[in-house]
């Protein structure tokens, strides 16, 4: 019987171990994909933001392009009525 138990004890202490270091191993690549997301969307963040920049600037372009070309396109348009 003696021995038995001792298989017994032998065998839990090795699952616990085992159990121990395969959640670790989880923890680990857990931890490794977060880090990876993180760093995935600082860089889509900045890209947006560039993005963003980038639309304002167009934008505003267009707006003063509007202002030149309506007064003129309204001039021209009345001259030929």
């Amino acid at each position: 019987m003696s021995k038995a138990r001792n298989l017994k004890a032998f065998l839990a202490s090795s699952l616990n171990e085992i159990f121990k270091a395969t959640v670790n191993d989880i923890l680990d690549s857990v931890e490794e994909t977060l880090s990876e997301y993180q760093e995935k969307i600082q860089r889509i963040e900045a890209e947006n933001e560039n993005l963003r920049r980038s639309l304002k600037r167009h934008k505003d372009k267009m707006k003063e392009k509007t202002a030149l070309t309506v007064p003129w396109l309204l001039k021209k348009s009345m001259a030929s009525s």
